[in-house]
């Protein structure tokens, strides 16, 4: 077909024009690049996760294995054991001293009154029976009891005068109970 009736229209030999234009493939370069990098980072990424996982699934074995070694009715024992330990700390840290008690009872104490009996309860309250000699040794006794800083409160109940001559009288005798409880000091 290069000759048609005379007539030429192509040329029998053609060259190849190339036309380089710089930078009309950057994008795609680019685009592969980034794809490249996306990728990398996701494997690593998911390396990264099944390297985690692993360790997770380690130490769930070393603490379900640790787990297995514990002894739980032990345990038990023991919490309880604490829980008891530091009621009788609690109870003992408020224990009142009663040898104190009686001890600063004996010094107040008037000669010529002589105790029959005595109770004492938690409350910090004494109640005691006892035989006086008259009314001014009940008194002075009264008087020695109001006089001391660990005494708050005294009542005097009943006097009964016996056969003997001697008064036989009830006191209740309210003590402090902060004055008895540290450390077992009276102060």
């Amino acid at each position: 077909m290069a000759d048609v009736k005379g007539l030429q229209l192509l040329p029998e030999t053609r060259k190849k024009i190339e036309v380089v234009m710089p930078g009309e493939n950057r994008w795609l370069y680019s685009g592969i690049i980034f794809l490249i990098l996306c990728a990398s980072i996701v494997g690593g990424l998911y390396f990264y996760s099944s390297s985690l996982s692993a360790k997770i699934a380690e130490i769930d074995s070393q603490l379900a294995a640790m787990e297995g070694d514990r002894d739980s009715a032990f345990e038990r024992e023991v919490l309880t054991l604490n829980k008891q330990l530091a009621l009788i700390s609690q109870l003992a840290g408020n224990h009142i001293y009663w040898t104190k008690s009686l001890d600063k009872l004996e010094t107040l104490a008037v000669d010529q009154v002589q105790l029959t009996s005595l109770k004492m309860e938690s409350d910090g309250k004494i109640a005691l029976s006892a035989l006086a000699g008259n009314y001014s040794a009940l008194a002075r006794q009264i008087a020695s009891l109001t006089a001391s800083d660990a005494v708050t409160d005294i009542d005097l109940g009943t006097i009964k005068g016996r056969t003997d001559g001697k008064l036989e009288f009830n006191l209740s005798i309210l003590i402090d109970k902060s004055r008895m409880i540290l450390n077992g000091q009276s102060r």
